[in-house]
């Protein structure tokens, strides 16, 4: 007598339902191989790519099979420009984007389609995203403000803002906001501690400060706009990005003014509400990329000298212990944004520049495995990105680096390497000026490294 089992399985995202004969081996073969069927004939990863070109503003979406094919699925229209995107960090599949003319946050997920799944009202001119490493199951939000770097729509003529996207996996719920909380003006970059007291930075452009956020769950005031916002640090000059480092427990974001310096922040400084320690000096005034190494021990920044045509690329390594400081200079290029594989032995660098003379379809390949040495390894063509800044995707399983997902933002295309031969396997056409990058893995393998903030720069 037959006995019969209903057998109800997840597979990466969906569910599934066979009635099956347990008895017989062949049976219960037949059933793995079928799971195994269906495993297969999901994606390894989804990549989203900002596209910001008059007529195409919307997120375009590349598709990786479990074989490493990449196909272009379609993509979502907003009719309105969308600036920085992120894939939420619980694994839920939600990708977030900001649609800055909306004043608005899209929920993305392709394999529901390719309309958005929600849009959340928040702040003015919302633009950069980041998953909290702290709490992966907040995105914050930083609204850059109006042309002061003000908020009217959350906050006061004189305040910035960011809002903080709670994400779940629940169908109905999906993502929400969590809270407004009203900072200096043109707030625009975060780092998040991961030890006690869990404290957040936030950078604001606009009055040359930092909003220092109790971001601990255990806290009264956990992000609170009554008594969360801990302190208010000023600086010297304007700061470009923020990052944490485990390593040292300290803070640390770039003030490009003459000479350029980075301000280094003591999270337990001034009774837990953050105090300035003694700043690394002299460091130079072109980067707009501030990142952090693996290891936490490294700063390394990247940009580009416009001083002259064609321009120069910079980048610097800068050791947070000892302050030693190893620049590298590399003539008719323009350096953007900057990325290191999970074992941290690569660092790829990715080209932008408005220069008619100057490179802008390269990426460039280091070896970044003796820090703070730089050794070039490879140079690889793509097409071109005539702007101030381009980002790119890795997607990464364990330590190893499969793809490298580049937009080409002048070229209206996205070009795929492969991760290992550092060669272009394939090119996609999208139109418009493909732009800002994330990367989901259904399978939560290392889609990009963090580097130190929620994000990056």
């Amino acid at each position: 007598m037959k006995t019969i089992c209903s057998v109800f399985f997840t597979v990466l995202f969906g569910f599934a339902f066979a009635n099956c004969a347990v008895p017989k081996d062949g049976s219960r073969n037949r059933g793995i191989l079928a799971m195994d069927l269906i495993v297969m004939s999901q994606p390894q990863a989804l990549v989203y790519i900002a596209n910001q070109g008059s007529g195409n503003f919307g997120v375009n979406v590349l598709q990786v099979s479990m074989t490493g094919a990449v196909s272009l699925l379609p993509g979502t229209s907003f009719g309105a420009i969308p600036g920085g995107l992120t894939a939420t960090g619980i694994g839920s599949g939600h990708v977030l984007s900001t649609v800055k003319g909306a004043n608005q946050v899209a929920i993305l997920d392709a394999r529901q389609g390719s309309s958005p799944l929600r849009m959340l009202s928040v702040g003015t001119n919302p633009n950069t995203i980041y998953v909290d490493p702290a709490n992966t199951d907040h995105s914050w939000l930083l609204n850059d403000g109006n042309s002061t770097g003000a908020d009217p729509i959350l906050c006061s003529s004189t305040q910035g803002s960011f809002t903080v996207i709670h994400d779940t996996s629940d169908p109905v719920l999906l993502s929400h906001t969590h809270a407004n909380l009203c900072v200096g003006k043109g707030p625009h970059d975060a780092a998040s501690q991961t030890q006690d007291p869990k404290l957040a930075m936030v950078t604001n452009q606009g009055d040359n400060t930092v909003s220092v956020i109790d971001n601990s769950e255990d806290s009264p005031t956990f992000l609170s706009q009554t008594g969360g916002i801990l302190n208010t640090i000023t600086l010297a000059s304007k700061p470009k990005g923020m990052v944490y480092s485990s390593l040292t427990n300290l803070f640390y974001t770039y003030l490009p003014a003459t000479p350029g310096s980075i301000a280094v922040i003591d999270p337990t400084g001034n009774g837990n509400t953050g105090a300035l320690g003694t700043p690394i000096a002299s460091v130079g005034t072109t980067y707009s990329t501030l990142k952090l190494d693996t290891t936490g021990q490294f700063l390394i920044l990247a940009g580009t000298d416009t001083s002259t045509s064609p321009n120069k690329g910079n980048l610097q390594v800068i050791n947070v212990s000892t302050g030693v400081k190893t620049p590298i200079t590399v003539g008719n290029v323009g350096f953007s944004d900057i990325q290191q594989s999970p074992d941290g032995k690569r660092l790829f660098v990715s080209t932008a520049s408005t220069d008619a003379s100057t490179s802008a379809n390269l990426m460039y390949v280091y070896d970044s495995s003796n820090l703070p040495n730089l050794n070039l390894l490879s140079t690889i063509p793509v097409g071109k990105a005539a702007t101030t800044y381009r980002t790119f995707a890795l997607n990464s399983i364990g330590n190893s680096v499969q793809n490298i997902f580049v937009p080409n933002f002048s070229d209206g295309t996205i070009s795929v390497i492969d991760g290992k031969s550092y060669t272009v396997t394939n090119s996609f056409t999208v139109g418009g000026n493909p732009s800002l990058t994330t990367i989901f893995q259904p399978g939560g393998a290392t889609s990009s490294m963090n580097m130190g903030g929620m994000n990056g720069m």
